[in-house]
């Protein structure tokens, strides 16, 4: 008895070994890059100057793809040009309009509108003009409220790059149609619509806290950690930062490049944290990272930008706060705008071969020069932008009942033209076609060609016997034997009794 309790102890002991030894191999495991986002397509390049690019550089998810808008500088003539385009999902330019003498500082779609900050260059008395601009989707101006000259203009500046460092909405509508503006900073809210006179300006936190829900977040009153990332997805909240920089409060962000500037004084980690119905299910430091910014809620995955003293990358995180994915580039990326499947990314790269701006001893207005050499040192670098898209793959599923097959690319993009094959085997033919998405609903195809929408894909297919209609004749005529020879038994039991 005691020999066989020893043995069940050392038994014990040996599989909790085993179990110490699995947890500790499976910490000690090295990262291993999965293939979760691919690269789908680039936008067209653009040129310009760093400064231009924070302030003149906006790009928006919706629906059908993304809307864009980038600067472009004549510094012989201080012309600014600005253009707005409209790609789809795949990469197509949909629309395009070129606005003279504009400059866009924000821009985000709403509800098959494009809200915008603008400054106007064109104005008669010379004085820029900020006003909020909003076009329908083939960029024709619905409405235009406008702000102000040179008295606000510093403000809104100041605005605009702390917004888009963080990549935060600054726009929001109601259901009476009326939009507002979070100016960062002073702060204040800016509401424009039927229910007001031209554009009034509020300092109320229940108008910050109603529109713009991530507010709450910024404004954090811990000294160890800072969020100035945040994106909202159905009831599910992600918010990202720094932690260990001793911040006094929402001021310490509010200021140009803020974190930016910031975490380079102070010693420093990045930070996540989830929330399900505004509880917190988890918050996770980040070494690797001296901060991360611009969130997105991308599928079943978190995406967002790592910075470094090294550089920056995208991270690629599941749900639980696990890095399952990192997209490194030699550029600088700045800018990460989360899709329902998809994420657009901008970065920067040192473009030596373009001029952006010239030395005032240079004579910039009316100097030509046949060769960006010619002109000698520059006040600013000029950089080439170019804005990637990656996207998780769509899976195709395909079934049938065994009597045939079918054949299909076993992944898509979203909006893409998919189409299949179907062959019966011998002695079969096609009985019935049937496409659904992951959710139940039903799409819709045409000589096995469909567009492949934003869910996975099942294409499910039966096959009958080749002479099915012979075979139900013969089916019907042994029933109705039957019946009959069952009636004449009926009939004649008596007798046969």
């Amino acid at each position: 008895m005691k020999k066989g309790f020893n043995l069940f102890i050392l038994g014990l002991i040996m599989f909790l070994g085993c179990l110490v030894d699995v947890k500790a191999d499976a910490i000690a495991a090295p990262f291993e890059n999965k293939e979760i986002f691919i690269h789908d397509w680039d936008a067209e390049p653009a040129i310009a100057s760093q400064y231009e690019f924070l302030l003149g550089s906006n790009m928006s998810y919706y629906e059908y793809g993304f809307v864009m808008s980038d600067v472009e500088a004549d510094y012989y003539d201080n012309v600014y040009t600005t253009t707005l385009s409209n790609y789809d999902i795949a990469g197509n330019v949909v629309k395009e309009k070129v606005l003279k003498n504009t400059i866009i500082f924000n821009l985000q779609v709403i509800d098959e509108r494009i809200y915008t900050l603008s400054l106007d260059l064109s104005s008669i008395t010379g004085d820029p003009i900020i006003s909020i601009v909003i076009y329908d989707m083939n960029f024709k101006i619905d409405e235009q409220y406008i702000l102000g000259g040179d008295g606000l203009f510093g403000e809104f500046l100041n605005s605009v790059y702390d917004s888009k460092q963080y990549n935060l909405d600054v726009f929001s509508t109601d259901e009476d149609g009326n939009g507002y503006f979070l100016l960062f900073g002073t702060p204040l809210v800016l509401a424009f619509g039927p229910d007001y006179d031209g554009v009034e300006f509020f300092e109320d936190f229940d108008l910050f806290n109603e529109y713009f829900s991530y507010y709450s977040f910024l404004v954090n009153e811990s000294d160890e950690v800072g969020f100035v990332g945040y994106d909202k997805k159905d009831d599910t909240i992600v918010a990202s930062g720094v932690v260990g920089c001793n911040f006094g409060g929402l001021e310490d962000f509010m200021t140009p490049q803020g974190i930016r500037s910031n975490v380079k004084s102070c010693a420093n980690n990045g930070v996540i944290a989830l929330y399900e119905d505004e509880k917190q299910v988890w918050e996770n430091d980040y070494y690797d990272y001296s901060m991360i910014i611009n969130p997105h809620i991308v599928g079943d995955y978190i995406v967002a930008l790592g910075y470094s003293y090294d550089g920056s990358e995208v991270i690629v995180l599941d749900m639980e706060g696990t890095i399952i994915q990192k997209i490194q580039l030699d550029d600088e990326y700045y800018f990460l705008e989360g899709g329902d499947k998809s994420f657009m990314v901008s970065s920067l790269e040192l473009d030596s071969d373009s001029i952006c701006a010239i030395t005032e001893d240079q004579n910039v207005f009316g100097l030509e020069f046949e060769d960006p050499a010619d002109v000698g040192e520059r006040d600013d670098r000029c950089y080439t932008k170019v804005n990637q898209v990656w996207y998780i793959p769509l899976t195709i599923e395909t079934k049938t009942d065994g009597n045939g097959t079918v054949t299909a690319v076993p992944s898509s993009r979203y909006g893409e033209d998919v189409s299949f094959t179907v062959t019966p085997k011998e002695g079969f033919v096609l009985g019935e076609v049937k496409v659904t998405d992951e959710f139940g609903n039903v799409v819709i195809f045409t000589d096995y060609h469909f567009t492949m929408p934003n869910a996975n894909v099942v294409i499910d297919v039966t096959f009958l016997p080749e002479n099915s209609e012979t075979a139900d004749i013969a089916i019907v005529a042994l029933v109705v034997i039957a019946l009959g020879t069952g009636i004449v038994l009926l009939k004649n039991r008596k007798r046969l009794n």
